[in-house]
């Protein structure tokens, strides 16, 4: 055979060879959906997307690409109890099924993420926590929202590989909370300088009794892994929340949380959780027991100047449990005791643990609840708000900024008791009482989260609002409005928590059927608050 015909056979043997996939770095792969045609977007309040983001779209990819990458997390034992939260189709419809298929691949370098959603859970078990992989595109569509990346479609056949290594071989960028960025979103991240502004209760603090007992918990099993956001600052008074599932075993621990600074990892997400609300852009996913490395007797950065106990209510007035100050409700009506979400039973050894006396935290029943007529959170004669009353001193204090912290909901844990309250609060201050002030961070949409419907049978009618209305996650928000340092060295700062906005909560209202608040609005509503702390940095 002549050497011309021997390279003739070479060459088409190589043609009839099947084509090895081009690998792509994650870089590559966000850059090539960013090539993809927008389409029209839904601005609904239910995307798991960030705000007046674009979406997208990038034709299904074929076998000659795969992606290569560290996975940062993944639905894999041991680590799986803390991955993506069940994904919100609708505010009254989730998915335990797709979160659990849920996993994230980075760069190499560490310098950007993709999400990786397979088909179902069973699809996603060969990718490991930690682990070199490569991952085959055929068949997968590409999606864009806003910088978020995210592969779909991807079953365990598009697994080439999926090498363990050791954790510290992942890169991690540390960063300040303020330097995040979308272009970190899905890697690991080590943000430093944070503490828990909230420093009471445990790492999830709803009560999970009554969260599995939900339609919602029903229809998903026991293991259902809802979640639950907890606010955390840094020392450059920029926040984010830490999102932690109510399945991952550090959720309560026997000595509360830590009451000290420290670094916090994890993989940096944006997820939008329709009970709470979209907490802020970012949030942290810790993936291991050692993620959150704060001091637990440490010194904490904020320091409080005043903070108050619910228990000795007396005529409208509520006094400080720490420090000097006093607390009046400017509407009228009934100010008592009411059950406390914020403070659930936190385990010790694998047992819940009620007396939490010595450890941290508020007896159960310990938050304030103020009933009163839906009209009367507003002053009709001079158009102004009403709301809490803060007065305390802030006589020889010097520092960056004060702020104003409180856990809050609405609501008398009844589905026909969470109606009518003002759903929109922010929080200004006034150094006289006469001339004030507005914080400059965002209003806070106040949630009401009914736990007990008394069995009423979803074909009953407006049932099912009544019954899928936030059931499943009974717990408090954690709320942080910052105050400028001329808050500070005053003999006296008032402070008011206070409605921002004309506008009532509906029984409908998590379909954003809300109802104007008028004079007329005679109906009683109930406003509830587990903690308000007034301090500075």
């Amino acid at each position: 055979m002549t050497t011309r015909k021997i390279l003739l056979c070479i060459a088409l043997t190589l043609t009839l060879l099947p084509a090895s996939a081009k690998k792509l770095s994650v870089k590559a792969l966000r850059e090539l959906a960013a090539k993809g045609t927008p389409t029209v977007t839904d601005q609904s309040a239910n995307r798991n997307a960030l705000e007046e983001s674009v979406i997208r779209y990038v034709q299904t990819l074929d076998g000659k690409l795969s992606v290569e990458g560290y996975v940062t997390g993944s639905a894999k034992y041991p680590y799986h109890a803390n991955n993506e939260l069940p994904y919100q189709h609708s505010f009254f419809e989730g998915s335990q099924g797709l979160a659990m298929a849920t996993a994230w691949l980075m760069n190499k370098d560490g310098k950007c993420g993709v999400r990786l959603i397979f088909k179902n859970e069973k699809q996603c078990q060969k990718l490991v926590t930690f682990s070199f992989s490569e991952i085959n595109l055929k068949g997968a569509r590409l999606i864009q929202e806003g910088r978020m990346v995210t592969v779909m479609d991807l079953t365990d056949a598009n697994i080439v590989f999926s090498e363990p290594c050791d954790p510290s071989y992942v890169p991690v960028r540390e960063k300040t909370i303020g330097q995040l960025t979308d272009d970190d979103l899905f890697t690991f991240v080590r943000l430093k300088d944070c503490e828990f502004l909230i420093k009471n209760g445990a790492f999830i603090n709803v009560l999970e009794e009554y969260m599995m007992r939900s339609v919602a918990g029903r229809n998903m099993g026991w293991n259902h892994t809802d979640g639950w956001g907890r606010l955390i600052v840094d020392g450059n008074g920029d926040r984010v929340f830490m999102h932690m599932n109510t399945k991952f075993i550090n959720r309560r621990v026997g000595g509360g949380i830590p009451q000290g600074k420290g670094t916090i990892e994890g993989i940096l997400v944006n997820t939008y959780l329709p009970r709470w609300g979209h907490l802020s852009c970012y949030g942290i996913r810790p993936i291991t027991d050692s993620s959150i490395q704060f001091e637990w007797q440490g010194e904490p950065g904020y320091k409080t100047l005043a903070a108050w106990d619910w228990n000795r209510p007396s005529q409208g007035l509520v006094s400080a449990e720490y420090g000097a100050g006093m607390m009046t409700c400017e509407a009228p009506g009934e100010i008592g005791r009411t059950f406390d979400t914020d403070n659930p039973a936190i385990l010790k050894k694998g047992e819940a643990v009620k007396d939490l006396a010595g450890i941290g935290g508020r007896v159960d029943n310990g938050a304030m609840q103020i009933k009163a007529r839906a009209c009367d959170w507003w002053d009709w004669e001079t158009d102004r708000p009403r709301g809490l009353m803060i007065i305390c001193s802030t006589m020889g204090k010097t520092g960056k900024e004060a702020f104003v912290a409180f856990t809050a909901n609405a609501g008398n844990g009844k589905p026909e008791g969470s109606e009518w309250y003002p759903s929109w609060w922010t929080v200004s201050w006034s150094t006289d009482g006469k001339n004030w002030t507005r914080s400059t961070d965002a209003d806070i949409n106040l949630r009401a989260l009914p736990y007990n419907y008394y069995g009423r049978p979803l074909s009953e009618p407006d049932g099912e609002k009544y019954v899928m209305c936030a059931e499943s996650a009974l717990g408090y928000q954690e709320c942080l409005f910052r105050l400028p340092a001329s808050a500070l060295g005053q003999r006296r700062l008032f402070v008011r928590i206070h409605p921002s906005r004309k506008i009532a909560a509906s029984k409908g209202y998590m379909h954003r059927d809300i109802w104007a608040l008028r004079p007329e609005c005679t109906e009683t509503c109930y406003v509830n608050f587990g903690e308000i702390i007034v301090g500075y940095r």
